[in-house]
């Protein structure tokens, strides 16, 4: 009675050969499809170059993007967790000092506490409303409107927009953080 699989080391080594060319054989294909795909040539031209069916051909783009998405998001985890520890070194270098009543120690340590907290995507959102003068509708003169580049803070912001007006209505910027004027 022969046995699905094999029993004599020979037959597993000669198994584990075969298994590691179809893989090699897999990813070869895939990256075929890949290069296909990313010349712009259609599932069913892939296909029919690699000879495989078009669902085939499908699933090899897809699981090359898949592996590629989970390439860049490992990168951009390691970049944070790096980013959080330089972070937390400085904050533990600068406690002591803030702890004896170093007041600039201290509010480095909060700046580095609203990064940190940033990067773990913790910040709450800000809603910031634009309105015109004594917050009435804003009036647009020859269709533009004057955005300023982003700011570090709604305070910045708002900065930015008082100094960018010349003469005319000052725009006041409402932030509203938790349902309360800032």
């Amino acid at each position: 009675m022969s046995s699905k699989y094999p029993r004599t080391p020979e037959e597993r080594q000669a198994s584990k050969r075969r298994r590691r060319v179809q893989r090699e054989a897999i990813a070869d294909r895939r990256r075929k499809a890949w290069q296909l795909h990313m010349a712009g040539v259609g599932y069913q031209a892939i296909a029919d170059q690699l000879g495989v069916n078009v669902a085939t051909a499908h699933r090899d783009v897809k699981r090359i993007l898949a592996a590629l998405h989970k390439e860049r998001i490992d990168d951009a985890d390691l970049e944070r967790a790096k980013s959080l520890a330089r972070l937390e070194r400085l904050i533990q270098g600068l406690f002591s000092k803030a702890i004896k009543g170093d007041h600039k120690a201290a509010d480095t340590i909060r700046k580095l506490e609203a990064d940190r907290i940033r990067l773990l995507g913790l910040a709450p959102a800000v809603k910031a409303e634009i309105t015109g003068k004594d917050g009435g509708p804003l009036e647009i003169q020859a269709g533009v409107v004057l955005v300023p580049a982003v700011a570090g803070s709604v305070q910045a912001w708002r900065d930015q927009v008082e100094q960018s007006q010349a003469g005319g209505d000052v725009v006041a910027l409402r932030a509203l953080e938790g349902g309360s004027d800032a």
